[in-house]
């Protein structure tokens, strides 16, 4: 039963953090291949649960997410049913059960059945991500490539790319400080940056730079001492000298060059906030419902299908209604964040770093489905409260 629950956890971090490394090894499309891997695992859950005699058991505060992400769904539903229901915002709908609610639902059966495991699945996550890098050599080697071009192996989006060395950089970071492997996980997040360099994305570096530095800040929070403020100082100035390193080692990379003649500016980003608070404010009704979901491309007439920043698009798009859904899910999963930080001998999660990383990256890009993330691991913050929380009560 261990192989098999082990099995069942590589697949399922296969599809929620690498799923578009999957496409490009395999060709196929990412919905077939999600599909696909989904079926599997549901497939190994129904052997364990039957084999493996498990006593299903799950806790109000699950329940409680559980019931917000039905009622965000269902205001997305009726807003999607109030909108023109063409091709574009059937196809983000399909998206959002896809990437978000058929995921949630698999981690919510293998958390009821005890299959899903929290020690395995980030040193799994980390070693699966060696995949990504594996990929984006292939991809070097295969394409008229140079230092100054951009990496975009991952669906044809440097975006995508510089996220998913972005995550995998942060989840080395992770186990670097509890494993003793050191050199070979300093190895590995170093490449990480390097390849984020040359996806050129900023929002990347920016979400990677603020995240590290409210995990340095939380880890140890409630029990500060001098030492210990020492030892973070020392830390925050090592990651620096890091970032720093990389940067000026390989200034022929996209990201210097553009950091260099533009810096953070992004008049693109502006005018998609300005077009979403006009849109927003369009009139009474459209404050409040919205103006449908995946109605964006077709109102705001900018060229854009979304706004690049997932509270205006909530607000946008399923009004002011679906936005306090969303907060309200975002302070549960703060408040149990807090928790978790006492509970866990004052050390960030690792499913709390992932999470805040996704938070602050999706305030730059992508649309709600490309941030599944925020959702997802919100729900695996609050189930592994609940199951360190009952360990410490044996």
């Amino acid at each position: 039963m261990f192989y098999l629950k082990l099995i069942t956890n590589v697949l399922l971090s296969l599809q929620i953090l690498y799923l578009p490394v999957v496409v490009y090894f395999i060709g196929s499309p990412s919905t077939s291949v999600s599909l696909s891997l989904s079926v599997f695992i549901v497939l190994l859950i129904v052997i364990q649960v039957i084999f493996g005699n498990i006593q299903p058991r799950v806790s109000k505060l699950i329940l409680l997410y559980i019931f917000l992400i039905f009622l965000f769904s269902l205001i997305i539903l009726t807003s999607y049913y109030n909108s023109n229901m063409d091709l574009l915002n059937s196809g983000k709908l399909n998206g959002y059960i896809i990437n978000i609610i058929l995921p949630l639902t698999i981690i919510f059966f293998m958390s009821l059945f005890k299959v899903f495991s929290y020690s395995v699945f980030p040193k799994a996550s980390f070693l699966l991500g060696i995949l990504a890098i594996i990929a984006n050599f292939h991809f070097i080697f295969t394409q008229q490539f140079t230092l100054s071009s951009r990496i975009f192996f991952i669906e044809d989006n440097p975006i995508s790319t510089g996220r998913i060395f972005g995550m995998h950089f942060l989840i080395g970071m992770y186990l670097w400080r509890l494993s003793n492997k050191k050199i070979y996980i300093l190895f590995i997040i170093l490449l990480d940056l390097f390849f984020v360099f040359m996806s050129g994305s900023r929002q990347v570096l920016v979400a990677m730079v603020i995240t590290s530095i409210i995990t340095l800040f939380l880890n140890n929070y409630f029990q500060l001492t001098y030492k210990k403020i020492i030892n973070h100082f020392l830390s925050l100035i090592f990651l620096s000298f890091i970032f720093l390193m990389t940067f000026k080692l390989f200034r022929s990379t996209f990201l210097y060059t553009r950091l260099n003649n533009v810096g953070f500016e992004s008049l693109g980003r502006n005018q998609l906030i300005e077009n979403s608070i006009k849109l927003t404010f369009t009139d009474i009704k459209t404050f409040f419902f919205g103006i449908g979901f995946g109605s964006y491309y077709s109102k705001s007439l900018d060229g854009f299908f979304y706004p690049h920043n997932l509270l205006l698009e909530i607000q946008v798009e399923i009004g002011l209604i679906g936005l306090m859904t969303f907060m309200l899910i975002f302070f549960v999963v703060a408040r149990y964040i807090k928790k978790s930080l006492l509970l866990n001998k004052n050390v960030l999660s690792f499913y709390s770093i992932i999470f805040l990383y996704s938070l602050i990256i999706s305030m730059f890009s992508f649309n709600i489905n490309g941030n599944s993330h925020v959702f997802i691991f919100g729900f695996l913050i609050l189930h592994e409260y609940i199951q360190n929380r009952r360990l410490s009560n044996v």
